[in-house]
């Protein structure tokens, strides 16, 4: 699993003007490198519309897979964003992530507890 200084370097690989300690919108435009082109409404991809400003520039091809509630294991958000748990620790039992949505080209930065 990729640390958060990997992603951040990922990050910034892809969007030089990316704010590498950004808590948020670390990019205005890696997400749209990172995410493939289809969507659900053109029948080929898994992202909902509009999927905005994707270009898949990077060969990733993230999919939306969403994420599971730790509270009822439900799935949430397929088809619309995806998470990435990174390596890094921020605090007790929390850890970085970086996040993409089908309304934006953004790369999201924060941390959430790893339950």
């Amino acid at each position: 699993m990729p640390s958060d200084e990997e992603w951040t370097e990922l990050i910034i690989f892809l969007d030089e003007d990316a704010s590498p300690d950004a808590w948020g919108w670390q990019s205005y435009s890696a997400g749209g490198m990172l995410k493939d082109a289809g969507t659900l409404d053109t029948g080929d991809g898994l992202w909902h519309s509009p999927n905005e400003g994707v270009t898949n520039a990077s060969g990733f091809m993230e999919l939306p897979e969403g994420y599971r509630s730790d509270f009822n294991g439900y799935n949430y958000s397929k088809g619309t964003a995806e998470y990435f748990w990174s390596s890094t620790e921020n605090e007790i039992n929390s850890a970085y992530y970086r996040h993409l949505v089908y309304s934006s080209p953004n790369a999201y930065r924060n941390s959430l507890y790893k339950n």
